[in-house]
């Protein structure tokens, strides 16, 4: 997401922002770093692809 969302720093960045020091969700992480995305439909797709990568892994 961070890569499609060309956000600076990508997942690292995307990462430090919502688990670091003043963390926020990642709504509005995605907000801070890319404001004409669609942040609550970028977050949702995140959410969703994780689970689908956890099961994937759980199988």
């Amino acid at each position: 997401m961070a890569k499609n969302l060309d956000i600076p720093g990508g997942f690292d960045a995307l990462k430090a922002k919502v688990t670091g020091t003043g963390a926020v969700s990642l709504g509005k992480a995605i907000e801070g770093f890319a404001p004409n995305a669609d942040a609550k439909a970028e977050a949702k797709k995140a959410n969703k692809q994780a689970s689908d990568d956890l099961k994937d892994i759980s199988s």
